[in-house]
C-alpha cells in the first residue's frame, strides 16, 4: 500500500510529530540533484520563506517545504492546501498571500504538526495581520530569520498601530 507524502505529513502532524516529516524529507532529498535542494527549505527547517526573486534575478517560490513542495509560488499565489489556515479564515487556496508568505509558512507548520520556519534575508511587508493561532493545535511554531538582514515590517492596520497577531502561547 503506497502512502501519499501529503497524507504522511498530515498523519505525523496529528500525532504531534510534524517536524519529523521535514527531517525525513531532507534525508530522502540529500542524494538528489542540486537543483531540487535549492528549491527546498534548509536542513533542520520544515519550511522556508524567501523573496520571489533570487540574487541573480531568477524567479523562485516564496514559500517551499523541506521536501520541495511549493506552498506559495513566485507570483504570491497559494498553491498548496497545507499553506491555508481555515480556522482564522486569513487565506485561501488559489488566493494570493497578503503576508509576504509568512502566514502560509505558519499555516504549513500548524497543518503538519509544528516545526521551524526559516525566513531568508530580505524585507517582508505584510499587508494584513499575521495570525499564529497555536492554542487549538497545541504545536510548536518557531520562526527564525537569517540574522539582522531579515526584517518583517509590521502591518499598519486602519486603527493606526502596527500589529502582529499572536494568539495563545508565548512570544519568546
Amino acid at each position: 500500500m503506497a502512502i501519499d507524502r501529503r497524507d504522511l505529513l498530515k498523519l505525523l502532524g496529528a500525532l504531534g510529530l510534524g517536524a519529523l516529516g521535514g527531517v525525513l524529507a531532507m534525508d530522502i532529498m540529500h542524494g538528489l540533484g542540486e537543483r531540487i535542494i535549492a528549491q527546498a527549505a534548509l536542513p533542520g527547517y520544515s519550511v522556508m520563506v524567501q523573496e520571489p526573486t533570487g540574487p541573480g534575478g531568477e524567479s523562485r517560490p516564496m514559500v517551499v517545504s523541506a521536501d520541495g513542495e511549493v506552498i506559495v509560488d513566485s507570483s504570491g499565489r497559494i498553491v498548496s492546501d497545507l499553506g491555508v489556515y481555515p480556522v482564522e479564515g486569513v487565506n485561501e487556496l488559489g488566493g494570493y498571500t497578503k503576508t509576504a508568505g509568512i502566514q502560509e509558512a505558519i499555516a504549513y507548520l500548524l497543518n503538519t504538526g509544528g516545526g521551524k520556519a526559516f525566513i531568508r534575508r530580505g524585507d517582508y511587508y505584510p499587508s494584513q495581520i499575521i495570525h499564529v493561532g497555536i492554542g487549538t493545535r497545541q504545536v510548536q511554531v518557531i520562526l527564525e530569520g537569517e540574522g539582522l538582514a531579515t526584517r518583517i515590517h509590521l502591518y499598519n492596520n486602519p486603527k493606526g498601530w502596527p500589529r502582529l497577531g499572536i494568539h495563545s502561547g508565548d512570544t519568546r
